[in-house]
């Protein structure tokens, strides 16, 4: 995923959190709001309980693969992931099919 789409400040966190649009699956939590900016902008939140470093970038990387796959980056959309300890649980194509659902319900 390319620098350009990603949320890195905590002001467009908290800016994303404050809208307070979202949606839920056993694993993810999605929050998003529309931006001013010609192009989609994502950020991925692991909480420590999930594991130590090594997991939690192994888990980023994996949600942003599957993103990368599912989303069109034309939309003006800022998005936040946050991941569930359920993601752990479930295998990779059961989490990819439930990002495809936030993916498809974005789209209407």
């Amino acid at each position: 995923m390319q620098s350009i789409h990603r949320l890195k400040k905590d002001a467009d966190f908290k800016k994303v959190l404050a809208k307070k649009q979202s949606f839920r699956t056993p694993s993810f939590i999605f929050y998003y709001c529309s931006n001013t900016l010609p192009h989609l902008r994502i950020g991925v939140s692991v909480s420590k309980k999930l594991g130590g470093a090594v997991v939690r970038n192994r888990i980023r990387r994996q949600t942003k693969a599957m993103i990368q796959n599912q989303f069109d980056f034309t939309k003006a959309f800022d998005m936040i992931v946050v991941i569930k300890e359920q993601f752990l649980k479930q295998t990779f194509q059961e989490n990819n099919k439930e990002i495809q659902q936030f993916s498809v319900m974005l789209r209407r």
